[in-house]
């Protein structure tokens, strides 16, 4: 008896993956306002939310990504999730009050501005990443492609 193979489909994804990536770059610009911020839906502050969109961005480019650039893209992707493990944002601590003992939290500016720089290093990679291999708007020069 021979092996079915099954059918191919006539279904293109383009269109979804474009919408996604799309919504996905509405997200990271609408985010970056406040990145500190804590996002009443989910509870999580906006850099957290953001880190996830990049992480979401970059799954859409990678496929299309050369070995070099995968190994560049999962090292961006690897240092944000050490610097999240090992180098905490928000720090935690009591605080002596008329009321007792309350916990406080605080943004740690130098861990903040190093893990901020980062994640916007990331997304420029990504965006470039998107040119790169044609997941964007087309720009002057790929004009005569569209033609």
């Amino acid at each position: 008896m021979e092996e079915d193979k099954g059918q191919i489909s006539n279904f293109n994804e383009a269109s979804l993956k474009m919408e996604r990536i799309h919504e996905l770059q509405r997200m990271l610009n609408r985010l970056r306002v406040n990145l500190l911020a804590v996002d009443i839906e989910t509870g999580q502050n906006n850099y957290q939310i953001f880190i996830q969109c990049l992480h979401s961005l970059y799954s859409e480019v990678r496929s299309k990504c050369s070995d070099k650039e995968k190994k560049q893209g999962n090292g961006w992707r690897d240092g944000i999730a050490n610097m999240i493990e090992f180098v905490p944002i928000i720090k935690t601590y009591w605080k002596e009050t008329r009321e007792g003992k309350q916990l406080m939290s605080r943004v740690d500016n130098p861990s903040w501005i190093k893990l901020r720089d980062y994640l916007f290093n990331f997304e420029d990679f990504i965006r470039d990443m998107l040119e790169e291999h044609g997941m964007s708007a087309p720009n002057q020069e790929m004009e005569a492609l569209w033609d």
